[in-house]
């Protein structure tokens, strides 16, 4: 079965990277950079040897860790999950949750995400090499570390798609997952800020070593201690470290096992139940004079009932609040910058609305064929798509900047505000061109909203990074007087007016030459969206 089940994924990632050639140039381009910011971290662990046990011990740790909460929030969050081996699929089929899992998790190390995390790892025990029970001690702790880490996916997706495949959960399981991740992030930028702003370097040496002390004793950084703690010739820690790393292993593939065993043996499909409409609602009222309010009121229904499309926005509007708190870290541990750094989470925000409104289209699956039978026009379907999008997103980055100018002054509140118009507008206007461009694959309708396929994951952070570049490039100059305003009195006039007109041109140019290019090729989009399995 093991052997059955990698044979299949090496053929379904050979038809993945047979396709278009965005494709394989978006796998290419994700593990560039990937192996770029893997690379220092890799160099870091190999020359622990030279260094001090103390650092040692703090940096393997903080890696380690940190390699474990990139694998809860990346495929969760920001890649997804390659849902081509998920258990509904097997479960009409006579096989057990025993014979799937080993084939299931083997197949499941066939990526990127595992080989770069099998080479930190390796780096790891090349740098423990100190002496034979150290080399040993590390390979154990490595051993352990990435099967505990390559598991986690696994348990978490499977444990919530049947969960995920009933509306009544959908939401709050997948929300309480991001918002779990986020939690941890928090908390970990929060202990970043307070070392970054600690007295002396003995002073930051010690709350490195405490903070590894306190991770060590975690699920998550007990594996990576135990090389460290053979150095200093506690067995007594070690064996503690060791048991519970095991004993979180173990429950991981219990977990898997059980949720596994459920999953074969429930459907997944739920119908929801339905409800009789007995009123107009409001979005009946206020969109539906043409057809772009139309497509904006169905959108804005979408963000309510789908979960897919509300977990991208959810996850979206949690950067800013990562930012926001990193700041109050900051502030609270005596930094100087953080009034100025609290205003540019606005920006930021309106930055990243740019790719949420590219990805959209793709969302809508073979439901895109009404506009093709109703011969919408392309450009009503790029303007009714921001109308829709702009009245969930807008008002919250209004909110954002309106808090940032009250903690820092009114002062900043025409710089910063004409900056926010044009980046957002900026990002809005390349989204809606780049959306009728490129269709990423996504979750089918009714589906874990955690799964993808195998090409959407590099995919989609391809057009996301080409979607912040290119909205950058192009509200440079507004940015640039928006700086200036600060200093002269004629950028102080001409800062709101810039920006207004940089946003202005860009969404029509995004939603004219972006509604030209879907009227040219509807079939071929509506193709790239269908969900075929």
């Amino acid at each position: 079965m093991v052997a059955l089940l990698v044979g299949l994924r090496f053929r379904l990632l050979r038809r993945s990277l047979a396709g278009p050639s965005r494709h394989r140039v978006a796998v290419a381009a994700v593990a560039i950079v990937s192996l770029l910011f893997t690379a220092p971290v890799c160099l870091v662990l190999l020359v622990l040897g030279g260094t001090d046990l103390v650092m040692a011990r703090a940096v393997t740790v903080l890696i380690g860790f940190s390699l474990m909460l990139a694998w809860v929030w990346l495929p969760l969050v920001l890649t997804g999950t390659d849902d081509a081996l998920s258990p509904g699929r097997f479960a009409l089929l006579p096989l057990s949750a025993f014979r799937l899992l080993p084939g299931l998790y083997v197949a499941g190390l066939i990526g990127l995400g595992s080989a770069l995390s099998i080479l930190v790892a390796l780096c790891s025990v090349v740098g423990w090499t100190r002496s034979v029970p150290t080399f040993i001690a590390a390979v154990v702790g490595a051993l352990l570390g990435v099967l505990t880490a390559t598991l986690i996916p696994h348990v978490l997706t499977t444990a919530f798609a049947g969960a995920l495949g009933s509306r009544r959960f959908r939401d709050l399981t997948g929300l309480a997952v991001v918002g779990f991740a986020v939690g941890i992030t928090i908390v970990m930028q929060l202990a970043s800020s307070a070392i970054s702003h600690t007295d002396g370097p003995e002073a930051v040496m010690a709350a490195l070593d405490h903070a590894a002390t306190v991770l060590s004793w975690t699920p998550f950084g007990a594996a990576w201690v135990l090389p460290a703690d053979v150095a200093q010739g506690n067995m007594a820690a070690a064996l503690g470290h060791a048991a519970l790393a095991v004993g979180t292993l173990a429950a991981l593939v219990v977990g898997w096992w059980a949720a596994l065993r459920r999953a074969l043996t429930t459907p997944l499909e739920v119908p929801d139940v339905v409800v009789r409409v007995t009123r107009e609602s409001a979005i009946d009222r206020w969109f539906s004079g043409s057809t772009t309010a139309v497509i904006a009121g169905r959108l804005l229904r979408y963000y309510r009932r789908d979960p897919r499309r509300l977990l991208s926005v959810f996850s979206m509007m949690l950067a800013p609040v990562l930012v926001g708190v990193s700041v109050a870290g900051v502030n609270a541990a005596g930094g100087r910058a953080g009034g100025i750094s609290l205003l540019l989470v606005a920006p930021f925000l309106g930055l990243l609305l740019g790719p949420t409104l590219a990805f959209d289209i793709s969302y809508d699956d073979s439901a895109l064929w009404t506009h093709l039978t109703t011969s919408v026009k392309g450009w009503e379907d790029r303007l009714g798509r921001l109308v829709g999008f702009s009245t969930i997103a807008l008002p919250i980055v209004a909110l954002v900047l309106l808090m940032g100018v009250l903690s820092t002054g009114s002062e900043n509140l025409l710089p910063f505000g004409a900056a926010t118009i044009a980046v957002t507008g900026a990002s809005l206007g390349v989204g809606s061109h780049l959306g009728s461009i490129i269709q990423v694959p996504v979750p089918p309708p009714g589906s874990n909203p955690f799964g993808k396929g195998s090409g959407g994951g590099p995919l989609s952070i391809v057009v996301s990074l080409l979607t912040v570049v290119l909205a950058l490039l192009v509200a440079a100059p507004a940015l640039a007087v928006a700086a200036l305003s600060y200093s002269y009195r004629w950028a102080v006039y001409a800062t709101m007016p810039i920006a207004l007109i940089t946003a202005a041109a860009v969404i029509v140019w995004g939603v004219v030459i972006g509604g030209r290019r879907l009227d040219r090729r509807w079939p071929e989009v509506l193709r790239e969206v269908t969900y075929t399995g």
